[in-house]
């Protein structure tokens, strides 16, 4: 990250713009829920059913039992969820978000045979991973009406020892993006019959390819009561329409979903996704506004009793 000159983890108020580590993703989300929910609470109104925000720190920090420490996750896997429409606040500039791509992260290791480099001998390791690259990267990608076309980058490469050495292995790791209706275990299957058979062409050993992140892709109903409530609140609330979309990625959702019965799934919440992590990040105060359309929203899914 590149050095800002406010402080990072400070919350300054800049012409109506919170500054800060977070301040988009996902500070500013939180804050519209929290706001919403207070609202609710004033309103003193009886609801046919329950509204509850779930929230945590620390989700983009994995330590070794990461899996319990997403609350999310944790709240599913011991039976705290129940089936209900689901809003996660992340930074999309209002737009609602019912469809994301999918994820395999694909490491690969190749093994060549070292020779002095003048000799003309041995395997090249990394020419052969090269050519695994290439292989890669020529796998048919289809495109969502939604979520565009299907996306894959080696993110690493590390090989050789000296320049006066045939590298005997190189190591690479892809990412590779895709919508549905294409699944993870299809996916895994394209990268491992072209890896392995370039390593074949190349004269090359393939010692590892494993996948250690497989995401499945997620697409909910764009048509159902949840958009449509949202849809309802964004006129009310701040007088235009709001546009659909899909979203980098659901989170870990995609691990739960299924156990807790969730049908109804989006993404929603003010600020752009660009001011992620990024140097001056920060979110606009008008945006905030969402705690309107939040709280709208909820009245129109729980009803009032």
């Amino acid at each position: 990250m590149q050095p800002s000159d406010r402080a990072v983890l400070a919350c300054l108020d800049e012409e109506y713009m919170p500054f800060g580590r977070g301040a988009a993703d996902c500070k500013g989300s939180l804050a519209a829920m929290m706001a919403a929910l207070r609202a609710l609470k004033r309103a003193d109104m009886s609801l046919a059913l329950s509204v509850a925000l779930l929230a945590w720190a620390g989700d983009e920090w994995h330590p070794p039992d990461a899996r319990w420490f997403n609350g999310e996750t944790y709240m599913a896997v011991h039976g705290y969820l129940r089936p209900a429409p689901y809003v996660g606040g992340e930074p999309y500039d209002l737009t609602i978000c019912t469809a994301s791509r999918g994820r395999v992260r694909a490491q690969v290791e190749v093994g060549g045979e070292s020779a002095h480099a003048a000799s003309g001998a041995g395997v090249n390791a990394i020419l052969a991973a090269a050519r695994i690259i290439q292989a890669v990267y020529s796998l048919p990608r289809e495109t969502h009406p939604v979520l565009g076309r299907d996306t894959v980058n080696v993110g690493k490469i590390r090989g050789g020892h000296q320049t006066s050495t045939v590298p005997d292995r190189c190591e690479l790791v892809f990412d590779i993006r895709f919508a549905p209706p294409r699944t993870t275990a299809e996916v895994a299957a394209l990268v491992r019959d072209a890896v392995r058979a370039e390593a074949d062409r190349s004269g090359a050993a393939l010692r590892r390819l494993e996948y250690p992140e497989r995401r499945e892709p997620i697409e909910f109903p764009s048509g159902g009561g949840l958009v449509r409530a949202l849809q309802e609140a964004g006129r009310s609330a701040l007088g235009r329409e709001l546009p659909l979309g899909g979203a980098v990625s659901f989170g870990d959702i995609a691990d739960w979903k299924d156990r807790v019965g969730i049908t109804e799934a989006c993404l929603f919440g003010p600020g752009q996704t660009a001011q992620a992590h990024a140097v001056d990040e920060h979110v606009a105060i008008s945006d905030v506004a969402a705690a309107r359309v939040y709280a709208l929203a909820a009245l129109r899914l729980a009803g009032a009793g």
